[in-house]
């Protein structure tokens, strides 16, 4: 961590922002009216482009936020992967002009050639930060696991965590001949954060593969993805399709990649291509093979941490790691710790967020409240991204709009009769999950009906099963869970009681598990609402939830997105704010 950057105690706006190799963002943090929360409003990249997991230049979301903030009333901080921003950019300079285009276009601010005053995070503090910022313990552990984060050489060189490196140094002129954390753990106390343990991994170039090997279980979990379906980005599919498979134990995490013939990997796109393959037995053999050995690793390090800091009962998992529900519900259960609290974007999009959050605690000194579980909440996309009514009527000309005197019942009807709903509210969810603000809805028992949505909405592979939002005070009913038990941002994968899984058949996977959303009152009164309603009606009071998204694209952000994916699909109807579009 460098440039400290100046006592910001006058300034009223964090600005942090990833530029890393994927899922760019910029994210502002102020104060706000929420007890829980400051003001969070994030932007990010491959929401603006309509594009997954974009990288590359800032400047697409950096022109959205430079209205708000001037050098006067901000401070700055940047993070990314391998590479320290700034020298990645003084290289592009030299290729390409870039920092002479960026200062052209008025974005002086958000490069420290210009603004010295930026602040460096490196990658997993970055992620432990955003962490800190939403955390519900007053003092946990958190633990970062990812597929790669930063360099060796991207730490300075008195920096304390680079000395956690065990004998694993190996500094040198380029990221990928250098040492990359994959695994670290801190020790959370308020706002304050200390790092006691990291793990590092070599990436070596796999000439069979075309690509990189590495020994971090993170990047084992990828380079499986990658195998199987073309592209390092689809680890979640993995997951999916495991329970398809035969596990066979896995000895030797890179020699496994090393073994396997890539003639036979998936090297094309599409879901019909990937459906045909002659290698799909084998895909899901692997998938199962992964996710055993995966869970089996990640609870071994969670054991030793458990035994290293028995006074730490709770714990943060995050990083892209994180994203496995199926892991996470087993942790739970396990009651290795009293309380497991997964943010709700643990993946990159989270990177901006902690270094506006480490300037918002250690520059602006701002006091760390904490916020339960129950209260939180994750729409924090940007405040624009929210049409007024004249806006939605001006674009959704072509179709019929209505404003019902009641709209729940309208929408509960449409359901019920088996209808697929756009439900599009608010500010956007900022993870990778639909949480009631961008989703898709259906009723969970309706026959047929996952099928048709991956056929003709979603355009997904077959297996792919989708997740479920609850009552809160339900879910115990309908699903193995605690009577505690929370998850506002679909971060487990609790099994379906036996005498509902024909009730919630859409939503319940292969092996009996779902991906399940947990949603109270106060967290989103609306959504809340609607699944009271249909459950009054139905019995059951919940609703398949899954993205509001085509395969391949990102969640819809704006009202002009919603309009592309109504045009796309045979989606029956489109909620928008208190707007009803039919067709």
């Amino acid at each position: 961590m460098t440039n400290k950057g100046r006592a910001g105690v006058r300034a009223r706006h964090a600005v942090g922002m990833n530029k890393g190799w994927h899922d760019v963002s910029a994210c502002l943090i102020s104060a706000g009216a929420d007890k829980c929360q400051p003001r969070i409003e994030l932007w990010l990249k491959d929401r603006v482009l309509g594009q997954k997991h974009t990288g590359g230049s800032i400047a697409e979301v950096a022109c959205l936020l430079k209205e708000k903030i001037s050098n006067r009333n901000s401070v700055f901080a940047e993070s990314g992967t391998a590479y320290r921003p700034d020298e990645r950019e003084k290289f592009l300079e030299s290729k390409l002009g870039h920092l002479t285009e960026m200062k052209k276009r008025g974005l002086s601010l958000f490069f420290k050639r210009f603004n010295p005053n930026i602040s460096f995070l490196t990658h997993h503090l970055a992620h432990a930060y955003a962490a800190t910022l939403l955390s519900p313990f007053r003092r946990s552990i958190i633990v970062v696991m990812d597929g790669a984060g930063s360099s060796q050489n991207a730490f300075d060189a008195d920096d304390p965590e680079l000395k956690l490196a065990a004998g694993t140094h190996c500094r040198s002129q380029t990221p990928f001949d250098s040492c990359l954390e994959w695994f670290s753990v801190y020790l959370q106390d308020g706002k304050r954060l200390k790092c006691v343990d990291k793990q590092w991994e070599t990436f070596r170039q796999h000439k069979a593969s075309g690509g990189f090997l590495a020994d971090g279980l993170g990047m084992f979990y990828e380079t499986a993805a990658r195998y199987v379906f073309n592209s390092s980005f689809e680890s979640g599919k993995i997951m999916g399709l495991a329970p398809f498979g035969q596990s066979r134990k896995i000895t030797d995490r890179v020699e496994l990649y090393r073994r396997l013939d890539w003639k036979n990997a998936f090297s094309k796109r599409g879901k019909q291509t990937w459906e045909r393959s002659s290698h799909r037995r084998a895909y899901s053999n692997l998938a199962a093979s992964v996710q055993t050995c995966f869970e089996e690793q990640v609870f071994a390090l969670f054991r030793q941490i458990r035994t290293s800091y028995p006074d730490r009962k709770n714990i943060i998992f995050t990083g892209g790691s994180a994203l496995n529900c199926v892991f996470n519900s087993k942790l739970l259960r396990s009651g290795l710790f009293s309380g497991v609290y997964i943010p709700p974007f643990p993946g990159d999009e989270s990177i901006s967020v902690g270094a506006a959050s480490y300037l918002w605690y250690n520059v602006m000194n701002r006091e760390w409240t904490g916020c339960k579980t129950e209260n939180q909440r994750a729409n924090f996309g940007p405040v624009g991204s929210v049409p007024t009514e004249a806006e939605v009527q001006k674009r959704f000309a072509g179709y019929r709009l209505s404003k019902p005197r009641d709209l729940i019942s309208e929408v509960v009807k449409l359901l019920a009769d088996g209808k697929v709903v756009g439900w599009f509210q608010g500010r956007s969810e900022s993870g990778p999950r639909a949480l009631g603000y961008r989703s898709i809805l259906a009723a969970p028992g309706r026959p047929g009906m996952k099928d048709y949505l991956n056929n003709r909405i979603k355009g997904r592979e077959s297996f792919r099963p989708y997740g479920g939002t609850c009552l809160w005070e339900k879910t115990k009913d309908y699903f193995d869970v605690p009577a505690d038990f929370d998850s506002p941002f679909m971060s487990f994968a609790p099994s379906v009681k036996k005498q509902y899984l024909v009730p919630l058949s859409q939503i319940t996977h292969v092996d009996g598990t779902c991906r399940v959303q947990t949603v109270r009152r106060l967290q989103n009164p609306k959504f809340y609402a609607l699944i009271k309603a249909f459950g009054k009606t139905t019995g059951i009071y919940c609703v398949l939830n899954t993205s509001m998204n085509i395969m391949g694209r990102p969640i819809v952000e704006t009202v002009e997105d919603a309009l592309g994916f109504f045009k796309e699909t045979p989606a029956d109807a489109l909620v928008i704010g208190d707007l009803l579009v039919s067709r």
